[in-house]
């Protein structure tokens, strides 16, 4: 029976959003039904590279623009005039490389489907912000012929504001939630090979050192909660262009030991036992992943009121104004003195029975795919 051929186009060499979801669909996808490739720029180890390429997916490789524009226009039109796929899945946070879609839309027969993964973008740089209005003028265009598909309702009110036609379709943020699941044996475990005190209070966050995630306000908070909070540490999770910063702040505020740099990881399922509280003072964001894994792990967040409140799944995910850093301190402290004991075992499993279980989900990402499929009938 012929498989349904899609492309997926989004991963990259850093680990965010739009690589978790995508590998999460590739996981989870039926492999009897839908036959899954790749589009990658030439000299770049995407994210889980290997662990696709052991499985057997299919990548394509394309000249990156900004080393040699032409031969990045021939490349993309050959892959897409020579392969016969069904669907190419853009995965985006803005339309700055607009000519992808373009020449997709004029060398293929695919249905074409524009994937919304961020509700805003305020640090976006002058160029890369020039060239997305650019290439979102051109794609209006044509927007009759595209699926036009977002993470949460913030990121596709934000992505197809300006388009005549403002409606899309809602992919949740799905994870396999059965793997963050609240375990006591983990979080033993870890903490001993973190060097964490089984009663230390810990403050968890995952995420790039960029401009959107905001990490200078976390260390600010920090400070002050580390000042009439005993036993008190803060777990940071991630790389970024603005590590070395953070890093300069923890150590004027002489919170070296207190504050534990993990980098990248691969084992954040295991990481979030570890941690307590989760905060997260994003200055915008779409739907993130990693805020399904940790209220998947039972963890109460304490988040900004930037982020959209679709993923609020557990009482204890608070959202605060983060333009007052006094009031905000304020009201980190109340609700870390009120917070109650709770069983993260059972909060972990109301995220379990929820829209963001992979499971559910990925029934969805199918249908969408088999409802819009032209020509024969497929598997």
């Amino acid at each position: 029976m012929k498989k349904i051929k899609i492309l997926l186009i989004g991963l990259s060499p850093n680990m965010g959003g739009i690589e978790t979801y995508i590998i999460n669909l590739y996981r989870n996808i039926d492999k009897k039904k839908f036959e899954i490739s790749f589009l990658i720029f030439k000299g770049e180890k995407v994210c889980f590279y290997d662990e696709l390429k052991q499985d057997g997916a299919i990548f394509f490789e394309i000249e990156k623009r900004t080393k040699n524009y032409f031969r990045f226009i021939s490349d993309l039109k050959k892959v897409f005039k020579e392969n016969e796929f069904d669907f190419i899945h853009f995965n985006l946070v803005d339309f700055s490389c607009f000519e992808r879609i373009l020449i997709a839309e004029k060398y293929s027969n695919a249905k074409i489907i524009i994937h919304s993964h961020i509700a805003n973008n305020i640090a976006m740089k002058k160029k890369t912000n020039f060239l997305s209005k650019i290439g979102e003028y051109f794609i209006k265009k044509y927007e009759e012929n595209y699926i036009k598909v977002a993470c949460s309702k913030l990121a596709g009110d934000y992505m197809f504001k300006d388009f005549k036609n403002k409606d899309y379709l809602i992919f949740n943020n799905a994870i396999d939630v059965s793997k963050f699941k609240f375990d006591t044996k983990i979080r033993e475990e870890k903490r001993k090979e973190l060097g964490i005190n089984k009663n230390t209070l810990v403050i968890g966050n995952i995420g790039r050192f960029v401009e959107q995630k905001n990490h200078e306000l976390l260390i600010e908070i920090f400070y002050r909660l580390d000042k009439v909070i005993p036993n008190l540490e803060l777990v940071l999770v991630g790389e970024g262009p603005l590590k070395a910063d953070i890093e300069v702040k923890v150590k004027k505020y002489n919170l070296q030991n207190k504050v534990k740099f993990l980098g990248l990881r691969n084992d954040v399922n295991e990481l979030l036992q570890v941690i307590d509280i989760f905060m997260m003072f994003s200055k915008y964001e779409g739907l993130p992943f990693v805020l399904i894994e940790a209220q998947a792990a039972g963890l109460p967040c304490y988040l900004s009121n930037t982020i959209s409140e679709e993923v609020k799944l557990l009482d204890n995910t608070v959202f605060f104004d983060i333009n007052n850093i006094d009031k905000l301190f304020n009201n980190v402290l109340i609700n870390l003195n009120d917070n109650k004991k709770i069983d993260r075992a059972e909060q972990s499993k109301v995220v379990l029975k929820s829209k963001y279980n992979i499971e559910l989900e990925i029934k969805n990402v199918e249908k969408l795919y088999l409802d819009n499929i032209k020509g024969e009938k497929y598997g």
